[in-house]
């Protein structure tokens, strides 16, 4: 009896989509930004690089011995239309996508490019040292006369290079200038492979993005849910999760996030109580501000945009309570990031409400002898209704 071939696999025996590649030059990726041809699906996260990841990207550009990866593009067509898409900086939905390419991989460093050719704000501090012979970043120290700001270097503008050249006696010195002139056309000429996708469903999008990002973990659907919200004109990491993070980083507690993927889970289970009483629930142990109870239902997605930038506000305002108790009560700098949530989570229910002495004195007790380690959730959400009960 002869074996029964699947159709999709012979297919796809012949079928090789290695050779869907080209290059296109960084001037050529930052005009298509510029145009809107280059675009993103909605489940894309936020640019979240920090400023000495940027440094690392333009200096390999610059003295690299190796090429950068390649960055991975679906080219839209009516089967991709089940997917949201954005534009690429200021994540606006894309209302007319078919024809324009999506990023799956390589957003940062498409934007991190972007953002010197736009001299963009973010990107103000970094400058080229030629003395050195490398980019750094400045930290708020005043530029030196052998520095260039690299968005002025890499100014897709050529007069705002020229302009700042003859401005600067030292930088206009003929070697200079000249070895200035040949790096920025490096840069422009800079070529990334570009392996395109033809029409990738919705579905088939996020499989690419899971495997090229995530190891071939899947993207949480609660990922899905955030990204999804922009449609609704509310950006969950600009106008939470980051500020939430911004918020420990100042307090130097950002080391609190033990790896990449708390830093949304850890501010999204923290909105648990602010839910709970936006929604007019009585406390239960699930609402607990711990990831296992990070809400995966339609919490998020059905909350009207003005409930939830309140569920924002009551946590962000509680976490500032948080940190400063324990910096006006002297306590040691939290080992877990435990203490923040629940502390937070216990100023939400206190609703701005005046602590009497004896109520802080039980919570700076509280906060000393709290044991969260080798806890099982059970033992983690009694932990917080004996908060709440303090």
């Amino acid at each position: 009896m002869a074996i029964r071939i699947n159709r999709s696999l012979q297919k796809n025996a012949f079928r090789d989509p290695t050779k869907e590649t080209v290059q296109k030059s960084i001037s050529q990726l930052c005009n298509e930004v510029d145009i809107g041809q280059i675009i993103m699906p909605i489940f894309q996260r936020d640019l979240a690089w920090t400023t000495a990841k940027k440094v690392e990207l333009y200096n390999f550009q610059l003295n690299g011995f190796a090429p950068v990866s390649p960055i991975s593009i679906n080219k839209i067509g009516p089967r991709s239309l089940d997917m949201p898409h954005v534009s690429m900086i200021d994540r606006l939905e894309v209302e007319n996508p078919e024809g324009k390419l999506s990023v799956i991989d390589g957003q940062q460093r498409i934007s991190t490019n972007y953002q010197a050719y736009t001299n963009d704000e973010s990107i103000r501090d970094i400058v080229l040292d030629i003395t050195k012979g490398y980019f750094l970043d400045l930290k708020g120290k005043d530029i030196k006369k052998n520095q260039i700001p690299v968005g002025i270097l890499y100014n897709k503008n050529p007069r705002v290079f020229t302009d700042y050249i003859k401005a600067n006696p030292l930088l206009a010195e003929f070697e200079v200038s000249s070895l200035l002139g040949q790096i920025r056309t490096k840069f422009f000429n800079y070529f990334y492979t570009i392996n395109i996708a033809q029409d990738l469903s919705g579905e088939e999008q996020i499989q690419w993005f899971d495997v090229l990002n995530l190891a071939g973990s899947r993207v949480p659907e609660i990922q899905m849910k955030l990204t999804r919200l922009q449609i609704k004109g509310l950006d969950f990491y600009k106008e939470y999760s980051n500020v939430f993070r911004e918020k420990l980083e100042l307090a130097g507690f950002d080391n609190l996030f033990v790896q990449k993927n708390t830093e949304v889970s850890i501010p999204l289970a923290t909105l648990n109580p602010a839910f709970e009483i936006i929604l007019g629930k009585k406390h239960t142990s699930n609402y607990s501000p711990i990831p296992s109870d990070t809400k995966k239902d339609s919490t998020i997605s059905d909350m009207e945009p003005d409930k939830l930038r309140k569920c924002f506000e009551m946590t962000l305002t509680a976490l500032d309570r948080t940190l400063d108790f324990i910096n006006e009560n002297n306590l040691p700098a939290p080992s877990r990031i435990d203490y923040i949530t629940y502390l937070t989570g216990y100023f939400v229910y206190k609703k701005g409400m005046h602590l009497s002495d004896l109520s802080k004195q039980k919570l700076i007790e509280w906060y000393n002898k709290v044991d969260f380690a080798n806890k099982s959730n059970k033992e983690r959400r009694q932990i917080f209704n004996d908060l709440l009960d303090l």
